[in-house]
């Protein structure tokens, strides 16, 4: 009598299910890294974005700072003008973004403006202040700084390499990204 075995064992059906076990759990990590570097890919363009209305409404830093217009609260004008960057929404005096990140911008009367991230975990924080954000000459970029507000003289950083951003984020007290600008 011949036997044919025309299905599978359960040990087999269970080894197949382990093997897709393990290639979805793969799968998923790398599916949240993905999405996670997209939202700090986001938060960066959407930075930019503001920076580079704030700089073609340069003729409103008079109204912004002063206390009749906006006080300062660059992200009010931005909302005011519909500038809203893409990923981010409005919500009382801050842009908020889909990593959790809240984004502020103000202007001094000293013809600059100060555009701080905070709220974001150190990975996003070493990404964002190691951005290629610009020159002191091409884009009146004064500088970075990651911590407590720094004073955007002519002597202040006017980017950080990788390094410098690991460093300054292990080190801070707060991941806040402070990038300086000139009106």
């Amino acid at each position: 009598m011949k036997n044919n075995q025309l299905g599978r064992s359960m040990i087999e059906m269970l080894g197949v299910l382990a093997i897709i076990g393990v290639l979805s759990v793969g799968g998923l990590e790398m599916m949240t890294k993905s999405r996670r570097s997209s939202q700090t890919s986001e938060l960066i363009s959407g930075v930019s974005s503001m920076a580079n209305y704030l700089m073609q409404n340069r003729k409103y830093a008079n109204e912004i700072t002063s206390s009749s217009g906006y006080n300062g609260d660059c992200v009010k004008f931005l909302k005011q003008i519909g500038k809203i960057p893409t990923g981010f929404t409005y919500n009382s005096g801050a842009f908020n973004t889909k990593i959790g990140a809240s984004v502020t911008a103000t202007a001094s009367g000293d013809g600059n403006f100060v555009i701080s991230v905070s709220g974001v975990d150190r990975e996003t924080c070493i990404k964002t202040a190691a951005n290629a954000w610009g020159s002191r000459n091409t884009n009146r970029f004064l500088g970075v700084s990651v911590g407590d507000a720094e004073n955007f003289g002519t002597a202040a950083s006017s980017s950080l390499d990788i390094a410098g951003a690991t460093t300054a984020c292990s080190s801070a007290t707060s991941n806040t990204i402070n990038l300086g600008y000139r009106f």
